[in-house]
């Protein structure tokens, strides 16, 4: 059974900081450039917004962006930054929107939760039909990870790294993880990639040039098992 209480206090545990200057910050630039190419608006929703650095982004190109997330401490800083955005604390699970959204992202979600079978079958109940739901997971068979194999820093690109744990990860999805919880949760997959080639480590990459942080960019989409990211469009 799904606790409210006991979920909220681990969202509030969890290590989180500031991206602006850090490399999830400049992920989060390609994911945005890629995400646009997915999204369906006007009425968008950034569930599990933490601290809304892809809130904000979004409500520059949507009419209506709502950000939820249950960290009541990363919404806080959300809303100091975003004063266009609509924000949200509740847990995804237990909260029901007032209105209808054309699309729904789960950017970096799917691999917190407890049930994300369950989780993608009440957030469906968010959206107009047909309604989109874009969902964005780390991928276990990126390159970084794979390298950390190679050098013996994991035995298997499924394991949970410290980073991970910081972050409250419970699991890393590979595509067909991604796939067998996009089904059993009845959504229909229209489009499935992998988005941003990431070699190294975020502090190796974080003052990478332009230029190289665009090829990486364009290069994943030649190679999206090794990509940083998995996403997936589906339908409702």
């Amino acid at each position: 059974m799904f606790e409210d209480v006991d979920e909220k206090n681990r969202l509030n545990r969890i290590k989180w900081k500031r991206r602006e200057a850090s490399f999830d910050s400049i992920l989060a630039e390609y994911q945005l450039k890629k995400l646009k190419e997915l999204i369906v608006g006007p009425n968008v929703c950034d569930a599990g917004c933490a601290e809304g650095l892809l809130t904000r982004e979004l409500s520059k190109n949507y009419p209506f962006v709502m950000g939820i997330d249950g960290c009541a401490s990363a919404l806080e800083e959300a809303q100091k930054t975003d004063k266009k955005g609509m924000y949200i604390c509740s847990l995804l699970e237990t909260y029901t929107p007032s209105i209808l959204f054309n699309s729904i992202i789960l950017n970096n979600v799917l691999e917190h939760v407890d049930c994300p079978v369950d989780l993608l079958k009440h957030v469906k109940e968010w959206c107009f039909t047909p309604g989109y739901i874009i969902i964005v997971v780390p991928n276990a068979y990126s390159m970084n990870r794979r390298l950390g194999k190679y050098m013996g820093l994991v035995k298997n690109v499924h394991d949970l790294v410290e980073s991970d744990l910081c972050q409250g990860h419970r699991r890393v999805y590979d595509k067909e993880t991604l796939q067998n919880d996009i089904h059993h949760s009845g959504l229909t997959i229209l489009e499935m990639g992998g988005m941003f080639l990431k070699p190294l480590s975020n502090p190796q990459m974080v003052s990478f040039d332009k230029q190289i942080l665009d090829a990486l960019y364009e290069l994943g989409k030649e190679l999206p098992d090794y990509c940083a990211l998995l996403y997936a469009k589906c339908r409702t």
